[in-house]
């Protein structure tokens, strides 16, 4: 278990088999290794899926289905593969 009550993450790492997951010995680090390994650790968790949302917000804001393009999906869908210009 974790030597600290906030490990920022690090009972992810422990949890699993012995072989299986990344285990580090916090007690073996100094404090500003385990510093660096904890704010690391948390960017990870933190700031990756913050940016994956952020892309994923700018793709649906530019996704727009008005108009002829709703028009010509709707014919597709019904069977018609043509539309009249």
């Amino acid at each position: 278990m974790c030597c600290h009550i906030f490990c920022a993450g690090h009972d992810v790492f422990e949890s699993g088999n012995e072989t299986g997951s990344l285990k580090l010995n916090l007690a073996g680090m100094t404090d500003g290794v385990r510093a660096a390994y904890q704010l690391g650790v948390f960017h990870l968790l933190v700031y990756v899926p913050m940016f994956c949302a952020l892309i994923q917000l700018f793709f649906w804001s530019q996704f727009n289905l008005h108009g002829k393009k709703l028009d010509l999906i709707q014919r597709i869908r019904n069977g018609i593969s043509y539309t009249m210009v």
